[in-house]
């Protein structure tokens, strides 16, 4: 009884484990610089996300694609930010490389799916590629 007991805890696990990992960020994503970038996208603190672009960034803005220069991005951001004000920003998945994170911001207007690509540069991760685009229902 004891051993029938255990192998449907084992095999309902992943089922109450993919639910919860669709509902918080995996652990891996609030530790460090992800947390540091995930409070600041969530905030809408500009300034703060430019600590973390690298000097050329293809940012896109639902369809508008542009590669800019940081400052660039900066500015494209702040008016982004100026349009859809931020409530908050929940990462959601990262690649196993960590290349890679995925997560959704919500604003006074809507819900963005938000997509960020990282290089290493130094000991740092930079952004050097970010998608914001509406979320459909």
């Amino acid at each position: 009884m004891k051993a029938g007991f255990i192998i449907l805890i084992v095999s309902l696990s992943p089922l109450f484990l993919g639910a919860q990992s669709a509902i918080l960020p995996s652990p891996s994503l609030s530790t460090g610089v992800k947390s540091s970038l995930a409070m600041s996208i969530g905030k809408g603190d500009v300034m703060a996300i430019a600590e973390f672009l690298a000097d050329k960034v293809e940012l896109t803005i639902e369809s508008e694609q542009e590669m800019l220069m940081k400052n660039e991005t900066v500015e494209r951001l702040r008016e982004f930010y100026t349009a859809h004000p931020a409530k908050g920003y929940i990462p959601i998945s990262s690649s196993g490389s960590k290349t890679e994170e995925f997560g959704e911001l919500t604003t006074d207007n809507g819900s963005f799916q938000v997509s960020l690509q990282f290089t290493k540069q130094t000991s740092r991760r930079l952004i050097t590629a970010m998608r914001l685009g509406s979320r459909t229902s």
